[in-house]
């Protein structure tokens, strides 16, 4: 049997999901995925991606989040938007409203709650607990 217009290669571990406002969440596990767009995804792994979402759930390591409301734990995050909990190390997280916990994130915005050490935290009426902290804003 001959197979003809195969492609030339194969992506393996790899899926791009767009989500329609009346599917069901999705729950994508493993590495290199991409979520381009959804709400209430949990994702799990390593490097992956949310590239914009809102109250998505995101665990696991190097993962870039846009979006609101999303639950964000593990190490290496970047993450914009409002009302995220972030727990985990070296983050960076921008926005408002935002409760971060662990150590070594960088933090900007309004009216965050963070705790834990060596955090650099810049903007206003930020609640901050631990030690290390550099605090910049009024």
């Amino acid at each position: 049997m001959t197979f003809t217009n195969m492609p030339l290669y194969v992506k393996h571990n790899r899926s791009t999901l767009g989500q329609r406002l009346n599917e069901l969440p999705n729950v994508i596990t493993g590495t290199n995925n991409v979520v381009r767009s959804g709400i209430k995804n949990v994702v799990s792994g390593n490097d992956n991606t949310v590239i914009f979402g809102d109250e998505n759930t995101v665990s696991g390591n190097n993962h870039a989040v846009y979006g609101n409301h999303n639950t964000v734990s593990g190490n290496n995050h970047v993450v914009s938007g409002s009302k995220h909990v972030v727990s985990g190390s070296r983050h960076g997280v921008t926005g408002s409203s935002s409760v971060v916990s662990g150590f070594n994130n960088g933090v900007s915005g309004i009216n965050h709650v963070i705790s834990g050490s060596n955090n650099v935290v810049s903007g206003m009426n930020h609640i901050v607990v631990g030690n290390n902290k550099v605090v910049s804003g009024a």
